[in-house]
């Protein structure tokens, strides 16, 4: 497959490749994505062989083919700008068709081709050197003790610095930006140390398609003299460098160290993110990448431990002060810092086959932090629970939250008492049960029905036995009549069981309440219970009770079609059905529990099932009906009979 021309523009040699893809998928041979990013990748020409490895290495599935062509459109504007911007000439000279300017001519300092000796930038270093040396000392200390220039060697030779063999350089670091983005960026650093000249040289392999990301973390580094920075926004103390310090990239551009000084950080450590400050950081501001120095911290007695993917510094106390994560070959130190962040955002037109030349456009965010203590942020974030917050810091779900003061609220926050505070789980199963029956009774007036009966029945009360869970009901008109129904079922109880009560347990109603009701209460020796006021959770079983008959009355009056005004005919046959069916809190039925003999269940027929009744002899004539159809309501309680509607 023929691969692109180098010396053409990489765009209409694109599009005319996207515009096959398209002519093959009108002819019903459809070319996938993935195939166009294949095809991308292997016609770049020989010269872009590092964009065609990181593209390679590039997770599968996160490269697109628009994004690929981004990458590719920013790398040729990135090889243009590097050459001088000139767009023509830059193709031109990648074709060879442009003639070398001044070839011929040589440098009778350094004896090096390609320039004369006033072009020779080793004749002005060396010169700028010695009118530093002369004029200030502050530029000849050693840069591993935190000052501006490095010191020279005495025991080399002065011709050191013009050949190769008079550099030491050791590979600082190699490294994938981890980032969620498709576009990767590969960075390789080399520290030369000069023995006679006062430069810090690093040497800068980079295939870059966008911002690194890098510039943003921390990187552990063996070889670097001194901590290194290229955010001067970062530092709470800066002093600039009268001498600044020069560093000189791979392609023997230049770059200076500006200032040097103190950068408020924020380390992990166990889960916790604890405040610090790196001293004697060196501002280099066009470098890639932030450096923290090996040889600095060792200096400072730290030791740096790496085990496995992990790397670990401690203290002189032995105690963790910070640990980073093997992200690509590269050790990234879990650190943050205080000052504010930048975030750069690249737009591109979206179709480049309409257009020649995309615009980029690129947008620059700042991110200011705001400091507070946990107090502060619990009342900022609308009272949120304090460990809500701290997670927000320490996970990075929000950014701009900066905690200065951790300790926790001494006090309870009174809005939050006032306003959020809610009751403790009130337990539903109780610790004590009465061990005979009547031993304990709990009553309750259920609430007003909707529909009133022609009797001018109302309201119904309950009760019912702890120990057994046997139940009664009685329908009354008004709430008044609760007192005389309560005397009623308790000297009723007493004779058919032989037992006697001895706790009642009501809520606090004025019909409990009633003065002729605590006597006679108090006269039979029985205590009485009285619950919390707005508290039905304290009398549970007979609000329970009261619950089950009115859920179980609707169903079967819903079930049989009948009016609401039946609804003490479904309540009655509803509480017989409870005296039969088996409870949780009793191994037996409640009708046994109670009287000591099985329920017979062979006479129980449907709620509403259609009963033909025998009219009596006495009733006939000559011509009437021997039956009549009626609906079966359940049981007369004072005699053994139906109740039947017709």
């Amino acid at each position: 497959m023929t691969p692109f021309i180098n010396s053409e523009p990489m765009e209409p040699q694109i599009v005319n490749l996207i515009s096959i893809t398209h002519q093959l998928s009108d002819l019903k041979f459809p070319v996938t994505d993935v195939w166009v990013t294949g095809l991308i990748k292997v016609k770049l020409p020989a010269s872009w062989e590092m964009l065609k490895t990181v593209l390679t290495n590039a997770e599968e599935g996160k490269l697109t083919s628009k994004g690929v062509i981004s990458q590719i459109l920013t790398k040729e504007h990135c090889h243009i700008c590097t050459a001088g911007g000139d767009t023509t000439a830059y193709y031109a000279k990648s074709s060879g068709k442009v003639k070398k300017k001044d070839n011929r001519k040589k440098c009778s300092h350094c004896k090096r081709k390609g320039h004369d000796i006033s072009e020779c930038r080793t004749l002005k270093w060396e010169q700028e050197e010695k009118s530093s040396r002369s004029t200030s000392r502050s530029g000849t200390s050693s840069l591993g003790k935190g000052s501006n220039s490095k010191v020279p060697s005495k025991g080399l030779s002065k011709n050191s610095s013009k050949g190769s063999s008079g550099r030491t350089s050791t590979k600082v670091a190699a490294a994938d930006t981890d980032s969620d983005d498709s576009d990767k960026t590969i960075q390789v650093f080399m520290a030369h140390a000069i023995s006679d000249q006062p430069i810090e040289r690093i040497f800068k392999t980079k295939a870059e398609l966008r911002q690194s990301n890098l510039q943003y973390g921390w990187l552990i580094n063996s070889s670097a003299s001194r901590t290194m920075c290229s955010h001067q926004a970062w530092f709470s103390h800066f002093t600039p460098l009268s001498t600044h310090t020069k560093v000189i990239l791979g392609d023997d551009s230049l770059i200076l160290a500006m200032g040097t000084g103190h950068v408020p950080v924020h380390m992990l450590t166990q889960g916790k993110w604890v405040n610090s400050i790196l001293q004697d950081v060196l501002y280099v501001p066009d470098l890639h990448g932030n450096l923290l120095s090996i040889s600095h911290l060792a200096h400072h007695r730290a030791e740096v431990c790496f085990l496995g993917e992990d790397c670990h510094i401690y203290d002189k106390c032995k105690s963790l002060i910070l640990e980073g994560r093997l992200h690509n070959d590269l050790y990234v130190m879990r650190m943050q810092v205080n000052g504010p962040m930048m975030a750069k955002l690249a737009i591109v037109d979206s179709d480049l086959r309409d257009v020649m030349e995309p615009p980029i456009h690129a947008l620059t965010s700042w991110l200011t932090s705001s400091s507070g203590s946990l107090n502060l942020w619990h009342q900022r974030l609308g009272h949120l629970h304090p460990n809500a917050v701290t997670q927000m810091a320490d996970d990075h779900l929000i950014t701009g939250m900066d905690i200065t003061d951790r300790e926790p609220i001494a006090s309870p926050c009174k809005p939050c008492l006032e306003d959020k505070q809610m009751h403790k789980v009130i337990c539903k199963v109780t610790s004590t049960r009465a061990e005979n029956v009547l031993g304990h009774v709990y009553t309750d007036v259920c609430r007003p029905l909707p529909v009133a009966l022609h009797r001018g029945y109302q309201y119904f009360v309950t009760f019912i036995d702890d120990s057994s869970h046997f139940a009664s009901i009685s329908p009354i008109q008004a709430k008044s009549e609760v007192g005389k129904l309560l005397k009623v079922f308790i000297t009723w109880a007493e004779l058919e069981t032989g037992y006697k009560v001895k706790t009642l347990r009501f809520d606090g109603g004025g019909e409990y309440m009633a003065q002729h009701v605590q006597d006679w209460l108090h006269k039979r020796g029985i205590k009485h219970e009285v619950t919390t006021a707005d508290m039905p959770q304290h009398n549970g079983i007979a609000e329970r009770l009261n619950r089950m008959l009115l859920d179980k009355s609707h169903a079967m009056l819903a079930d049989a079609k009948l009016p609401k005004s039946y609804w003490l005919e479904a309540l009655n046959y509803t509480m017989l059905l409870h005296k039969l069916s088996p409870s949780r809190s009793t191994t037996t039925t409640p009708s046994e529990a109670y009287t000591g003999t099985k329920p017979d269940v062979s006479r129980l027929h449907i709620f509403r099932c259609m009963a033909h009744v025998h009219v009596p002899k006495q009733s006939w004539d000559k011509l009437s009906a021997r039956s009549l159809s009626c609906i079966f309501l359940g049981f007369f309680q004072q005699c053994s009979a139906f109740h039947l509607v017709h």
